[in-house]
């Protein structure tokens, strides 16, 4: 378990010139049941929280792959967090330049917010591949810890782990896994 942890922090460590995206992290050692702990900081040029990566998630699902708006009491429901608290989070990423936060209204992803959330799933969903096909682990064990994880994979090493796997198209929950970058 620590030499793959080693392994994803060497190559995560990585800068990507292409995407001006790099990722920080440390290894924390593993947890009783064997998860990985990082503490992360995934940067696209700019200071991406762990908890705004996931916002990106899910707000990128959301508008992307299921054609719905999300509002406010539904992140918040969804992230298990006060209304507030999901609000003081959009409003950092719409100052970022991620997404437009119109109160009462609802969340849209601007075109970097769109390419920042596409590529911060499609890392979760290589990971969650990984973690099945080579640690055995189940579904939503797998969901679990790449949820843990994405945010610190560099696209170099999910492209990596993508061609590694064999660039599967589907990840265990059956949701498509876009191809790696300029392939």
């Amino acid at each position: 378990m620590k030499e793959v942890a080693k392994k994803i922090l060497w190559v995560s460590s990585l800068r990507s010139p292409l995407l001006g995206v790099s990722s920080r992290f440390q290894f924390l050692g593993s947890g009783p049941s064997n998860e990985l702990k990082f503490r992360t900081n995934l940067t696209f040029g700019m200071e991406l929280t762990r908890v705004e990566a996931r916002y990106l998630q899910l707000l990128y699902r959301r508008q992307e792959e299921e054609g719905r708006r999300a509002g406010t009491l539904q992140l918040a429901r969804e992230m298990g967090v006060r209304p507030a608290t999901a609000t003081g989070v959009l409003k950092r990423l719409a100052e970022k330049g991620l997404l437009r936060h119109t109160p009462y209204r609802g969340v849209e992803l601007t075109p970097s917010g769109r390419r920042m959330g596409r590529e911060l799933l499609r890392r979760h969903r290589v990971l969650e591949v990984l973690l099945v096909r080579l640690l055995g682990y189940d579904r939503e064990t797998a969901c679990r810890e790449a949820s843990r994880l994405d945010s610190s994979v560099s696209p170099s090493l999910a492209d990596s782990l993508c061609r590694w796997c064999g660039h599967p198209t589907l990840c265990p929950c059956g949701r498509p896994i876009q191809r790696c970058g300029g392939e």
